[in-house]
C-alpha cells in the first residue's frame, strides 16, 4: 500500500512538472508547399521554407499553448509548375 502509494506520488511529481498540451491529432501533420521549377530546381530557398515553418509553428503555439515540437511531423509538397508559366 505504502509503495503503490509513493509510487503514484512520484508520477504525479513528474507529470505536474512537464508542460501539458493537448494537440489535436489533424494538427500534428503540417504541410509546407514548395514551387518545383521545370528544371527540377525549387523557386523557394532555405530561408523561406525554414519561415513558413516557423509562422505555422508560432500559430499553433498561439492556438494550443506551449506545445512539444517533436509532436509535429513537417511534410514538404511539391506543386509543379508550367514550362510555359
Amino acid at each position: 500500500m505504502l509503495l503503490r502509494m509513493i509510487k503514484r506520488g512520484k508520477l504525479e511529481n513528474i507529470l505536474s512538472a512537464k508542460p501539458f498540451s493537448n494537440i489535436p491529432k489533424s494538427e500534428n501533420l503540417q504541410t509546407i508547399e514548395v514551387t518545383r521549377l521545370p528544371d527540377g530546381s525549387i523557386r523557394e530557398n532555405d530561408e523561406a521554407i525554414e519561415a513558413e515553418k516557423t509562422c505555422k509553428l508560432e500559430a499553433l503555439k498561439s492556438r494550443y499553448g506551449a506545445i512539444d515540437e517533436s509532436q509535429i511531423m513537417w511534410v514538404v509538397v511539391k506543386r509543379r509548375v508550367a514550362a510555359d508559366a
